[in-house]
């Protein structure tokens, strides 16, 4: 004779199997959900950094110092236009460099000279540290931005 499972007992195991058939799509709908907030957010961060050091550049091209060294003004126009990505981050990840037309080094950022403004080593805080499906979210991203500082009232005519 064939024993028969009561109905009660089948049912209880049609809801543990659909427990764990759950917990298997939750994880990999949660997965691909944090996947893309990371990637996203990682965008946003490497569009407001583009957009920091844009907008330093094109501070500095002017030759205002709104009350401090002409770095450090340069530096709080950065921060102040990396919505708040950049507030707790030091000093020497932000860089100045300036250059002559010919390409030499010089720390004056007088009219006709080059000058370069760039973030570098910054890592966004994300959900998923290290590299998830091969790509670097924790890795330190950096961002450039290069103009030439036309003559501006005060300064000295180019040669």
């Amino acid at each position: 004779m064939k024993e028969r499972t009561s109905p009660r007992r089948a049912c209880f195991r049609a809801r543990g199997s659909a427990l764990v058939e759950f917990a298997l799509v939750a994880l990999l709908f949660l997965s691909i959900v944090f996947l893309s907030f990371n990637f996203f957010f990682w965008t946003f961060a490497k569009a407001a950094l583009h957009n920091a050091v844009r907008e330093g550049a094109r501070y500095a091209i002017t030759g205002q110092t709104s009350g401090s060294s002409q770095d450090s003004a340069i530096r709080q126009v950065v921060r102040n236009n990396a919505f708040g990505l950049l507030a707790a981050t030091p000093d020497s990840s932000i860089q100045m460099d300036y250059y002559t037309p010919d390409g030499t080094l010089t720390t004056s950022n007088a009219a006709g000279n080059i000058i370069v403004v760039s973030v570098v080593g910054f890592t966004p805080a994300t959900i998923a540290r290290g590299r998830l499906l091969g790509f670097p979210m924790s890795s330190g991203m950096s961002a450039r931005a290069v103009d030439k500082v036309e003559p501006y009232s005060g300064a000295p005519p180019t040669r």
